[in-house]
């Protein structure tokens, strides 16, 4: 409950009754927990697991675990991460989509970008250990459309490597808690109470979400009768990618290397640059030093172009990490 003025609101759920769509999941999915979450597994019995399916799909929580999980499969295992720029992933969803369809073999090794409006089917999906909320955007992509003669498997695997600090290695924590608690019923993971208890342990974990006070900002005020809300410091404030620490790098890949090459003879060009978004992989600055760049204009027009595209793989995308 939220009092706005002199009104009263009252949150709700989006939607009133989960229960059908949880006895749904359940004659769709079996999900596995790992019986002792201090016992990580090797990259190659995840691939061991993985070959075992005719088609299979593992999700881990880093590019660099997605990048050496792929090295131990075997040849014509595909990749999925932000190290591809979006017009490279665009290609492989919809060749993996169609071998899918025809039922062809098919092994994806993919980071957290495929549980995002991806509507893969396979019938079995590994997921290294994240968020109770990560383990259900993963069941979404394993027997999608309930086709299967039987369920199809979500294995929840603990990876050698832990997650990336901050959020995602929150939520995982808050995971292994609810699953060490007494009365934690693995065949029944989203239930209402444990999601609610996900939840609340979950931001409880986190010390300040809104560093910058955000919210004092978006709050209703009343000037008179005259509701008003300060869009304008609140949007001074917010940046969803701290743009200090990490930098795009436009890849000439397919179409884009014409781009490239126009942007490079004529200028910075915001109609070309817009074309160009679906050419850009964004990396850390201390990945960056690795890169063979061409580097053109200057300060907020400056753009850096890939020159060497030995560095990047058909397959797996940028090469930081070799």
């Amino acid at each position: 409950m939220e009092t706005l003025g002199n009104k009263t609101q009252r949150t709700m759920e989006v939607i009133r009754d989960m229960s059908d769509l949880r006895d749904a999941l359940k004659t769709r999915v079996t999900i596995e927990w790992p019986q002792d979450v201090r016992q990580p597994r090797a990259w190659w019995d995840i691939a061991q697991e993985l070959q075992n399916e005719s088609q299979a799909l593992a999700i881990v929580s880093k590019r660099h675990d997605c990048t050496e999980l792929h090295s131990v499969m075997p040849e014509g295992t595909y990749a999925l991460s932000t190290l591809m720029c979006a017009e490279h992933r665009s290609q492989v969803i919809a060749e993996i989509k169609r071998k899918l369809q025809e039922n062809e073999r098919v092994h994806l090794i993919s980071t957290q970008v495929v549980e995002c409006g991806v509507d893969f089917s396979f019938p079995l999906v590994m997921r290294a250990l994240p968020g109770l909320d990560s383990v259900a955007q993963a069941a979404g992509r394993c027997n999608r459309e309930g086709r299967m003669q039987g369920a199809g498997r979500v294995v929840v695997f603990v990876p050698p490597t832990d997650p990336p600090r901050g959020i995602l290695t929150k939520a995982r924590d808050t995971t292994v808690d609810l699953m060490q608690r007494e009365g934690w019923n693995p065949e029944d993971p989203f239930a209402t109470e444990t999601m609610a208890a996900y939840f609340e342990g979950m931001y409880g974990r986190v010390n300040s979400l809104d560093r910058k006070d955000i919210l004092r900002d978006l709050r209703v005020e009343f000037h008179g009768r005259q509701p008003m809300i300060n869009f304008r410091k609140a949007d001074e404030k917010f940046q969803m990618i701290d743009s200090r620490a990490r930098w795009p790098v436009i890849i000439p890949f397919g179409r884009g290397k014409g781009l490239a090459t126009r942007l490079i003879e004529y200028g910075f060009d915001r109609g070309i640059m817009r074309r160009l978004q679906r050419y850009i992989v964004t990396v850390f600055e201390g990945e960056l030093e690795r890169l063979d760049l061409a580097v053109y204009g200057e300060d907020e027009e400056q753009v850096r172009i890939l020159k060497d595209m030995g560095q990047y793989s058909e397959v797996t995308g940028l090469r930081i990490f070799e």
